[in-house]
């Protein structure tokens, strides 16, 4: 689950002056050399093998179908539904209007039941749509820890059920990463992004991380993120990560996840990077490191990149890159998937294109999901549904 919060208001702080990631500093370097280069030493080659990795990711993703092209014409005014945690959070929103767009174009009929981020209407949401005898359902940000016993009575009932933007995609695993109740995924690679955060801060210390990694229990994709905050930086040798804090989700807005930024901070006094699992933590964490007498010491790097997210990333140079995806090609994947699964066809690849951004590839393109991300995957799947 993700939260309500946006991060508008920390936007307005200009006056931040932790210093970002320049754009040199993420951009390919060359591996080309002379017989008179000076040697490379161990943090020069682990930052052009981060400098590499970025660069492999920093353009515009394009469309790869999933799947073989399949017709969808005879599944027109089969109904679908999709249970979200909420309809307040900027990233689950936009994977619910893709959705909605994806079943408009392939004639689907949709219905949204709004969970408030309160557990009971989760579970009442998912016991409605198999109630409804729907043809498919999809959760939007829904843990299927919390549906456990509504998925299993989905299952009997023959109804295919998606998950969109919640678990680590692993085509080989069960319901490709969701669970063996789930008949398939829509989510980007979390662990990729997470590792694309380290190597960016790998490549703004110059391989001298000091890091002190944060993640929220309870949120279903954080693990796969810190994981990769873990795989990035254990790559480079002359990296440390200096501390491992955890918060609950409540704790971002109570207060006490900018004490605990303030806490880390004062203990590992050598730390110069911070990676929080989302970035809408940083919200709470960069005024706090300010205060913290951090400012122009401490560079912020996270992922995903909502519009929010994004018109943070360009207005604050305490945030040095996200790596982010369309939620709205989320949604879309997940109806293709719900699709497949209401024609008896095997899912299609289940993982959503990574981008990695930097402050200055917001300014040139702007902040929407379009801007970032383009659309071509919306004519790829009409395409590959047989309707383009």
């Amino acid at each position: 689950m993700k939260p309500t919060h946006t991060l508008s208001a920390l936007i307005a702080v200009g006056a931040l002056s932790l210093t970002a990631c320049s754009a040199s500093q993420v951009a390919a370097t060359s591996e080309q050399g002379s017989a008179s280069a000076a040697p490379v030493t161990g943090a020069e080659s682990v930052v052009r093998t981060a400098q590499a990795e970025l660069a492999k990711y920093t353009a515009e993703p394009p469309f790869v179908a999933p799947n073989d092209p399949f017709a969808v014409a005879g599944l027109r005014g089969k109904r679908v539904a999709i249970v979200a945690v909420d309809q307040t959070t900027p990233s689950l929103l936009s994977t619910i209007k893709g959705a909605q767009a994806a079943a408009k174009v392939a004639g689907l009929e949709t219905t949204v039941y709004d969970a408030k981020d309160t557990p009971s209407e989760m579970t009442a949401g998912v016991a409605q749509a198999v109630a409804a005898h729907v043809d498919a359902i999809v959760l939007v940000g829904v843990s299927a820890a919390l549906v456990s016993a509504q998925l299993a009575s989905a299952r009997s009932a023959g109804i295919p059920v998606v998950m969109a933007n919640n678990s680590q995609p692993d085509a080989k695993a069960p319901g490709q990463g969701a669970g063996a109740a789930l008949f398939a995924n829509s989510a980007p690679d979390y662990r990729l992004q997470g590792r694309l955060a380290a190597d960016a801060a790998i490549v703004r210390s110059g391989g001298a991380a000091k890091a002190i990694l944060v993640t929220t229990d309870g949120i279903d994709p954080a693990p796969a993120v810190s994981q990769g905050f873990e795989d990035g930086l254990a790559a480079c040798s002359t990296c440390e990560v200096l501390d491992r804090r955890h918060v609950q989700l409540q704790d971002w807005f109570n207060g006490n996840l900018a004490s605990l930024t303030t806490s880390a901070l004062s203990t590992n006094k050598d730390a110069n990077i911070v990676l929080p699992i989302y970035v809408t933590m940083a919200m709470f964490m960069v005024p706090a490191a300010q205060q913290a007498g951090k400012a122009g010491k401490v560079t912020f790097f996270s992922t995903s990149a909502p519009p929010d997210g994004a018109a943070l990333l360009a207005a604050n140079a305490s945030l040095g890159g996200l790596a982010g995806m369309s939620d709205d090609y989320v949604g879309w994947l997940a109806i293709n998937q719900a699709m497949r699964g209401m024609l008896e066809l095997a899912p299609g690849n289940p993982t959503v294109p990574t981008r990695y951004l930097t402050g200055e590839t917001v300014k040139k393109a702007g902040t929407s999901g379009e801007a970032l991300y383009g659309i071509a995957y919306q004519a790829g799947f009409r395409k590959l549904w047989g309707l383009g």
